[in-house]
């Protein structure tokens, strides 16, 4: 029930089908309700969209996953099953030290921000995001929103080859936030903890 799922859905609803849309969150929008930071998308917008379709005959399945058993019984049962799975796993960056406390992913990160928007988890902190898409900008605008005392975005080439959308970009360095262009992250630095990151430079530097 993402948004594939979700235009899908109503296509065929559209065109005379008895449409059902399974989906194993209990919530409807797949990373529109966890990947995007409400401050972006208010979510009430979800719901909405939910009811309406509802009330259009498209029948609901929250909260259940699709495993192997149930994908054969709808093989036999329905005419057609479009699986709209969407992108459910971050980048795996493989770096030494990335399995110290304190490090996360992008996209477990951003559904713990939607699952608590209040939140001030990061509260007087330094926080350091890596990558250069609208993810890194998300991280580190919910990051200052949690109360982080200083927010860095590190990405590994220069600012025109980042994919980030520019008013994004403008965004986030108007609200503070710190832009390290040209650094390959190359370690995880701690004990336990993280007490830092080592980046490799193009001058060969550190």
């Amino acid at each position: 029930a993402g948004p594939a799922g979700i235009a899908c859905a109503d296509q065929l609803n559209q065109a005379g089908c008895k449409v059902t849309l399974f989906d194993k969150q209990p919530t409807i929008g797949g990373l529109l309700a966890s990947g995007v930071p409400p401050f972006k998308l208010d979510k009430t917008l979800l719901r909405r969209r939910g009811q309406l379709l509802e009330q259009q005959g498209i029948r609901f399945q929250p909260g259940v996953g699709v495993d192997e058993a149930l994908l054969r019984d709808l093989l036999i049962t329905e005419d057609a099953v479009f699986l709209g799975t969407g992108s459910q796993t971050s980048r795996d960056l493989r770096l030494p030290g990335q399995q110290l406390a304190g490090v996360t992913d992008a996209l477990s990160y951003l559904q713990r921000v939607n699952h608590d928007s209040g939140s001030a988890a990061l509260e007087g902190k330094s926080v350091l995001v890596i990558g250069g898409g609208d993810s890194a900008i998300d991280c580190a605008r919910c990051a200052l929103r949690q109360g982080a005392a200083e927010v860095t975005v590190a990405y590994r080439g220069a600012e025109r080859a980042m994919r980030a959308e520019p008013k994004e970009k403008q965004a986030a360095l108007e609200e503070g936030v710190f832009f390290r262009l040209e650094s390959v992250p190359t370690h995880v630095l701690g004990h336990e903890v993280v007490t830092g990151v080592r980046f490799r430079r193009p001058d060969g530097g550190e």
